[in-house]
């Protein structure tokens, strides 16, 4: 899963590394608007339809997190992370763009508190490409898959 941060534009190549190490990332939080759903055939007003389905989605997760984790964003992912049996989490921490960095580690902790996964944490920055390192990345995400590969056989 992708669980936060917007993806490193500068090194897209992580996903098919990802991919030749056997892993996709099913679901992401960093640009994920709603959830997908049909509109059934014969509804007169879809688009009516369409803000009804996606505030109930968003009420619900509010609604869970009153008992639950207190976040509805934690909520929605648990709920998605479950779903999809997510067997890992990459978030990315963009140096240049706080706004969308703000929070991952607290977001990970809460997320950890219900269920037990693996999780990586990607640092690079959008501009400015001096603090970044392939090999280091590299090595970052093998040692990951490993863990991945771990927890999922004691889990399994």
């Amino acid at each position: 899963m992708w669980g936060g941060g917007v993806p490193p534009w500068h090194t897209m190549w992580i996903f098919n590394y990802f991919e030749s190490m056997g892993a996709v990332f099913a679901i992401e939080n960093g640009y994920f608007g709603w959830e997908p759903f049909e509109i059934p055939v014969g509804v007169d007003r879809p688009l009516e339809h369409l803000a009804w389905r996606t505030f109930q989605l968003f009420t619900l997760n509010y609604d869970k997190a009153r008992t639950g984790s207190g976040n509805p964003t934690v909520e929605r992912l648990l709920r998605m992370a479950r779903e999809y049996h997510i067997d890992g989490m990459v978030m990315h921490a963009t140096r240049s763009c706080r706004a969308m960095t703000i929070g991952l580690i607290h977001l990970n902790n809460l997320i950890q508190e219900h269920i037990k996964i693996p999780c990586l944490f990607l640092i690079s920055d959008t501009v400015d490409l001096r603090g970044y390192s392939e090999a280091e990345w590299r090595m970052q995400i093998d040692s990951f898959m490993e863990t991945v590969r771990a927890h999922k056989s004691s889990h399994y």
